[in-house]
């Protein structure tokens, strides 16, 4: 009937092959992986200089503040880390100098109540409320619909 063969050797043998196979498969992962992540930080990348255009247009380029334009740039009202979803909603920007920015990122309860006052000038009463609504609506975002909104944004400008 032929040879008995040893099946702790092929066991072994065949254990090889399967980790080499396995470590290849999980290279070729890993790099495809690390493509798209690159590929989805340069949209990200894209969009917020996009979503920065917006909002610089909207205020002409100048603080919300009126103090002046230098080192201006465009600035979420509601945190992007707390609200991921209303990163690229144009609702929650404002365009503020390098003084302003500052200020607004403290905990100054006065200065952000003046933020408000502009928002609410710029969109109505209820623009807190219909904000927090997008993001209800919004937070499973799809990256790709929201260039594509943002790209149509720029062509109105």
């Amino acid at each position: 009937l032929g040879k008995p063969h040893n099946c702790k050797w092929n066991k072994e043998k065949i254990e090889k092959c399967w980790n080499k196979r396995s470590k290849e498969k999980l290279r070729v992962i890993k790099k495809k992986k690390k493509s798209e992540k690159k590929d989805r930080r340069k949209q990200i990348e894209r969009m917020d200089e996009k979503w920065s255009k917006i909002i610089k247009n909207i205020f002409k380029e100048k603080c919300a503040f009126l103090c002046s334009s230098k080192g201006a740039h465009s600035h979420h009202v509601v945190s992007k880390k707390s609200y991921p979803e209303l990163r690229y909603e144009i609702k929650n920007g404002i365009y503020l100098c390098e003084e302003c920015h500052e200020k607004s990122h403290s905990k100054s309860y006065l200065y952000k109540n003046q933020i408000n006052t502009i928002m609410i000038g710029l969109y109505g009463e209820n623009w807190e409320n219909e904000l927090f609504a997008i993001a209800r609506e919004n937070i499973k975002c799809n990256l790709d619909l929201l260039e594509k909104k943002l790209d149509q944004l720029i062509k109105k400008l």
